[in-house]
């Protein structure tokens, strides 16, 4: 039978078990376990849930013998990567509450949401996952379950940020190229809010909406970032350029003096071709002499009143931080046109502010927009409440360091080739040092040279926090330097989880790296 996705395969020989092994029940929960372990890591996750579900209706259904399961779910929690057995006990929840009873405890569900669930919960589905928890936490304690379900019920109420989101694909990016333009914060404080917003663009792939998130990221990062990897990861990206574009000016500034009470609104609207709308010294003369007749600039606020902040359909968009520019830095409009602003708030709002703070010079109070939009929008795609609290309290006692490296990606490091050291944005004590290309040397095993190019290489990486060494181990270089694996154990297939996890931060895509594991027929264990 060939399939048309490698990952179908697996549904199938699940469900081939317990076809072929029916009068024979003891052997299938093992069997499941090896078809599972060739898939760990390095294989799409896209039928995951739905494999779950199906392990969780077998064991309602097949009268497993309860130890067996124990030994089974135990092993079972190895291989999140293809089985989330958070819904695999849901399932035999809702087929068999007696079963879950007697399989799950307090310190198992503890166990799921700290290392298994977070990791792939998006905002979409997040209310669902903390019913789902209410549910099973209702048999061993009631206080938690509750303030899940409120937790479910709260992170219903506030909308989703789907991958499409304007805030979060347009908005900020346009923010983080106009704090690059105007000197606000250093490279390396630029490329950890550039981080912060990858991660948030990232997290919110899986979510419904399909429209294109990267385009706008893209043409920030390569302006504003000149060493970044995040850009090797948009290569197949098309930029969209929401920057302002240079308009053809036809009239000089100082010809347009025909300015009177019926030529305003037009003028305030763009609606007149051939004028210089970008120009601040344009601005300062039509609101001058506006000022001088109207003092409270009626024509203008109705020309706001039509176009701000709209972002489509009013040309008037890519021009209107100017003129709020111009009334912010004089003292006798200032007053007005802030409380404008803050009763036509909204993210194109600020977005429109960033950029007039861009003309005024005012670093600190752009500095604040900014930095509230990021934080904004990590609450919308982060979980908040009982939930998050669990797993925060469990990740804040962690003081192994070396299983936060392990957890870490490629883009929360600073890396220097040139020095062979990478750095960790979030603790620069912690860095990754390896050998350069003098001290490599040949590598001969037959999964390692069995690609086009026949050549590969072994480096050496220490991880140290600080002055302590924290671990070595070597990595292979591979098919002209296209990817870079870790190495399995003697004469074995198998790798070590904590060396693949280690060496996916040196790959700057995961799929490459998985393309060569499934490749070099090498498995996680």
């Amino acid at each position: 039978m060939r399939y048309a996705l490698s990952e179908f395969k697996l549904g199938v020989e699940i469900f081939k078990e317990v076809v072929n092994n029916i009068e024979n029940k003891n052997i299938i929960l093992q069997q499941w376990i090896e078809i599972i372990k060739p898939y760990n890591f390095i294989y799409k996750d896209w039928l995951k849930y739905t494999y779950s579900s199906m392990l969780g209706i077998f064991i309602s259904r097949l009268d497993f013998n309860i130890i067996e399961l124990k030994v089974f779910f135990r092993e079972l929690m190895k291989y999140e990567s293809v089985i989330s057995a958070h819904t695999v006990y849901y399932t035999i929840l809702k087929n068999d509450p007696l079963l879950f009873k007697s399989l799950a405890n307090k310190q198992i569900l503890e166990r799921l949401m700290t290392d298994n669930i977070t990791e792939a919960l998006n905002h979409e589905n997040s209310s669902e996952i903390f019913f789902q928890y209410a549910a099973m936490y209702s048999y061993f304690d009631q206080g938690i379950s509750y303030r899940l379900l409120i937790d479910g019920i709260n992170n219903e109420i506030l909308r989703p940020a789907y991958r499409g989101d304007q805030l979060i694909s347009m908005i900020l990016p346009g923010c983080l190229y106009f704090a690059y333009q105007n000197y606000w914060y250093n490279e390396f404080e630029l490329d950890d809010m550039f981080s912060q917003l990858w991660k948030i663009i990232c997290r919110l792939e899986k979510t419904t909406d399909n429209s294109n998130s990267y385009g706008c990221f893209k043409s920030a990062v390569r302006i504003c970032l000149s060493r970044n990897k995040i850009f090797d990861n948009l290569y197949d990206v098309d930029e969209c350029n929401i920057y302002q574009k240079k308009l053809d000016i036809t009239e000089n500034i100082n010809n347009s003096t025909q300015i009177d009470e019926e030529s305003l609104s037009n003028y305030y609207s763009c609606k007149i071709e051939g004028l210089p709308y970008d120009s601040l010294e344009f601005w300062q003369k039509l609101i001058q002499e506006n000022y001088r007749t109207d003092e409270k600039l009626i024509k203008l606020y109705q020309a706001f009143d039509d176009n701000y902040p709209s972002m489509y359909g009013y040309p008037i968009i890519d021009y209107i931080y100017i003129p709020v520019a111009v009334l912010l830095s004089k003292a006798e409009t200032k007053d007005q046109i802030i409380n404008y602003v803050m009763e036509h708030g909204g993210e194109y709002g600020f977005y429109n502010i960033i950029r007039a703070y861009s003309l005024t010079s005012d670093t600190y109070e752009a500095k604040r927009c900014i930095e509230f939009l990021i934080s904004f929008s990590k609450m919308l795609v982060e979980s908040n409440g009982a939930f998050a609290k669990i797993v925060n309290s469990k990740e804040g006692t962690s003081s192994h360091s070396l299983d936060l490296i392990c957890k870490s990606k490629h883009e929360d490091w600073n890396f220097f080739e040139d020095k062979c050291m990478c750095v960790l944005k979030s603790n620069h004590k912690v860095k990754i040092g390896w050998g350069n290309y003098d001290e490599r040397r040949e590598f001969h095993e037959e999964w390692a040279i069995s690609h086009p190019d026949k050549n590969a290489y072994l480096y050496d990486y220490c991880i140290y926090n600080g002055d302590d060494e924290l671990k070595h181990l070597s990595l292979i270089s591979i098919d002209g330097h296209r990817a870079i694996l870790p190495i399995p154990r003697i004469n074995t297939n198998i790798v070590c989880r904590e060396d693949y996890l280690l060496s996916r931060l040196f790959n700057v895509r995961i799929e490459t790296l998985n393309d060569y594991m499934r490749r070099s027929k090498l498995v996680v264990e």
